[in-house]
């Protein structure tokens, strides 16, 4: 058998703000069992260590996923599994209107049965993380959005991300500002400076009063610095 257990806050290359990536678990195991029983279950992982020589063990928690797919293959069963961020990718009915981040995360964490793991106090306490963020388009509608897609759009706003932690809680938060390592010149392999100017030739936004749009600006070099 075999088990691999992925889990991101940014991808490999980027060091990235605004993300909800879904943990995944890969499982193969000798096991005899009509793979379609599978359909619908969950897995709870844990990694034990033994820690003396009498065969006292410490269970590690890896977290808990929803089996997604199963194969059985020479009697050996191969279980792709996601951790609980996969049960918000499911499309939103309506724009989150009128809420802060953490009521709209804590209102997609009831419906989907995963319990908050950062505060309201510590959301409040992120760059724009107690102001009501809805997050319009063009016309008012959804635009196919997911709940997942939401939660990475207000992790952005409070430069944070999403995940799940090991707990299968739901946890937004932020890069540490705390210098924990410097690496010398000789110990990188390459160094691109990104030393850019960023110029905004159009500003729009909606007057939550009145619902209303207005645009500042043009797109024929007038720019707002």
């Amino acid at each position: 058998g075999g088990l691999t257990i992925t889990h991101d806050i940014c991808s490999n290359s980027n060091i990235e703000i605004g993300t909800a990536y879904i943990g995944q678990m890969d499982l193969s195991v000798y096991l005899n069992v009509d793979r379609y029983q599978l359909f619908g279950g969950t897995v709870d992982m844990s990694f034990g260590v033994q820690i003396d020589s009498s065969g006292t063990m410490e269970w590690l928690p890896c977290g808990t996923f929803d089996i997604q797919s199963a194969e059985i293959t020479e009697g050996k069963v191969k279980l792709t599994c996601y951790d609980f961020m996969q049960r918000f990718n499911v499309a939103i009915t309506q724009n989150p209107v009128g809420k802060t981040p953490y009521e709209v995360i804590s209102e997609y964490c009831e419906k989907r049965g995963v319990t908050m793991g950062t505060t309201e106090a510590e959301l409040n306490a992120m760059p724009n993380g107690s102001y009501q963020l809805p997050l319009w388009s063009s016309d008012g509608s959804t635009q196919a959005y997911t709940e997942q897609q939401i939660i990475g759009y207000l992790a952005q706003a409070m430069c944070a991300y999403a995940y799940i932690g090991q707990d299968n809680k739901m946890y937004i938060k932020q890069f540490s500002q705390t210098v924990d390592k410097t690496i010398s010149e000789a110990g990188r392999f390459s160094l691109t400076l990104g030393d850019y100017e960023t110029k905004f030739s159009e500003l729009s936004y909606i007057m939550m009063s009145n619902n209303s749009a207005h645009v500042i600006g043009d797109s024929h070099d007038y720019l707002i610095y």
